[in-house]
C-alpha cells in the first residue's frame, strides 16, 4: 500500500520554519510521503525525512523586503496574493504531478488554501500565532488607533486588494467571495495552533475544529541558575541599531553579562568596542540562551514569548507590528513580563522597565511558573501528528470545492 502523500506550504518567514518544519518533519518520520515547499533561504542544511522543493524564483520578487513596521493589514493581504498569483500555475502543475492525499499550508500561506479548493483537496491549517480574527483585531485597531484608522487610506488599499483576490479567484475557476480578513485566516478542515492556549485572545470564539497544542518544544526538566539578560528583536521589521545602541550604553555599568542578539554578522562592526560583559553576535540558539537568561528583552514575536514561557524568563516587551502589540498586552496581563511601547523606547523607560521586574522577580517567575503548568503533557509535535493521523484515517475523500 502507497504512503498517504502530503504537500505543505509554508510562508517563508523564521518563526513559522523553526515552528512547524519539526512538525512535518516527524510527519515523514512516521511513514508518509511529505513534500516541504518554500523559498531556497529555507532549504534545510541537515537531514530531514521530508523532500524540500523551492518555490519558483519570481515568489521572492513579490514577497521578500515588502514587510515592516508601516505595512498595513490591507497591504500585507495584498502582499500574499500576488505573492499567490505569482506561483500558482507552478503549484497547480506540482499538485496534479505529485496527487496528494492533503494539502497542509501555514495559517498565512494563502496559496495553500486557494490550492486546495481549486484541485478540490482536503487541507489542513497549522497557526503559528493566535488566530486573527476580525472580531478580535477590528476592536483592537480602534483601540490603538485613537479610533482613528485613516479611513480613506485603508478603502483604497481594501479596494487594491480585493480586485487582485478576484483576478485570482476568476483564474481558479473558484466562486469563494474574497475576504480581507479571511486571507489571516485561511481555515482548514482541521486547524491545529501551536501557542498555549492563554495567547488566544476570545478563546470561545472559536469551535472544536481548532486546536491549541502549545509550542513545539520539550518542556525544561530543570533550569539552573539564571545570571545574564538576553536582548533579541526577531526578524520581522527593519534593523534596530539605535535600539542596540541603547542597550549597550544602559548595561555598560551594569555587573551583569549580556548577550544582544543583532541578526546579522556585517553588523557586528558597526558598533565598535563594547564592554567585555556585552556580548554582540549575529544568531544564537535562543532557548538554550533563555535557560540561562533572568530577563529577555523582545518584540514579543509568538514563537519567542513561547520560548520565554517554557524557560521561565520574564520579559521586556517593545512591539511594533499589531500582532505583537495583541501578545504584549496578554504577556501584562499575565503578569509575566511588562510593555513599552516602541516610541517610549528610551534607556531611560528601558531601565524603568528592567528594575521594575529586577525588583519584583519573585512575583514574575511565579506567575510564569503558573503559566508554565497548563503546557500539555503531550509536545505538541507529536500531538499535532497524532491529529492529523487521526483526520486522514477519518476522511478519505477530498474536499468540495464549496468548503469555506
Amino acid at each position: 500500500m502507497m504512503p498517504k502523500k502530503i504537500l505543505f506550504f509554508s510562508l517563508p518567514s523564521v518563526s513559522v520554519d523553526k515552528t512547524l518544519t519539526p512538525v512535518i518533519d516527524q510527519l515523514a518520520l512516521k511513514g508518509y510521503d511529505v513534500v516541504h515547499y518554500n523559498t531556497e533561504d529555507f532549504a534545510p542544511n541537515t537531514s530531514h525525512y521530508f523532500k524540500f522543493k523551492s518555490y519558483p524564483t519570481v515568489f521572492t520578487g513579490h514577497y521578500s523586503d515588502k514587510i515592516n513596521e508601516q505595512t498595513s493589514y490591507f497591504d500585507f493581504g495584498e502582499i500574499l496574493i500576488n505573492a499567490a498569483a505569482s506561483i500558482m500555475p507552478y503549484l497547480v502543475h506540482e499538485v496534479e504531478q505529485e496527487e496528494p492525499d492533503v494539502i497542509i499550508h501555514s495559517h498565512l500561506a494563502v496559496w495553500g488554501k486557494l490550492l486546495a479548493r481549486h484541485c478540490q483537496v482536503p487541507n489542513i491549517t497549522l497557526y503559528t500565532t493566535f488566530i486573527l480574527d476580525q472580531r478580535i483585531m477590528l476592536p483592537f485597531f480602534r483601540e490603538i488607533y485613537d479610533g482613528n484608522l485613516q479611513e480613506g487610506k485603508h478603502v483604497k488599499e481594501a479596494i487594491g486588494f480585493l480586485k487582485k483576490s478576484k483576478s485570482l479567484y476568476k483564474a481558479l475557476g473558484l466562486r469563494l467571495r474574497p475576504d480581507m480578513w479571511d486571507v489571516y485566516i485561511n481555515k482548514g478542515e482541521l486547524n491545529l495552533s501551536f501557542i498555549l492556549e492563554a495567547f488566544q485572545p476570545e478563546r470561545t470564539l472559536f469551535g472544536p475544529e481548532f486546536h491549541f497544542l502549545g509550542y513545539p518544544t520539550q518542556k525544561m526538566k530543570s533550569i539552573g541558575k539564571k545570571e545574564l539578560v538576553y536582548i533579541s528583536m526577531g526578524t520581522i521589521v527593519s534593523q534596530e541599531l539605535q535600539f542596540f545602541r541603547s542597550c549597550i550604553d544602559l548595561f555598560s555599568n551594569k555587573d551583569v553579562r549580556v548577550i544582544i542578539s543583532v541578526g546579522s554578522r556585517a553588523l557586528l562592526s558597526y558598533f565598535g568596542d563594547v564592554p567585555d560583559h556585552i556580548q554582540l553576535v549575529p544568531f544564537v540558539e535562543q532557548q538554550k540562551v533563555l535557560k540561562e537568561a533572568k530577563l529577555f528583552i523582545t518584540r514579543g514575536g509568538m514563537a519567542s514569548v513561547h520560548e520565554a514561557v517554557y524557560t521561565l524568563t520574564p520579559m521586556v516587551v517593545i512591539p511594533v507590528i499589531p500582532e505583537q502589540k495583541m501578545t504584549a498586552r496578554n504577556i501584562g496581563e499575565l503578569g509575566i513580563g511588562v510593555c513599552i511601547e516602541e516610541r517610549k523606547a528610551t534607556t531611560s523607560e528601558l531601565q524603568r522597565a528592567v528594575d521594575h521586574i529586577l525588583n519584583n522577580y519573585e512575583r514574575f517567575t511565579d506567575n510564569l511558573s503558573q503559566l508554565f503548568s497548563t503546557i500539555p503533557e503531550t509536545q505538541a509535535t507529536v500531538k499535532a501528528c497524532q491529529e492529523i493521523t487521526h483526520y486522514l484515517e477519518k476522511n478519505k475523500t477530498r474536499a468540495p470545492e464549496v468548503l469555506q
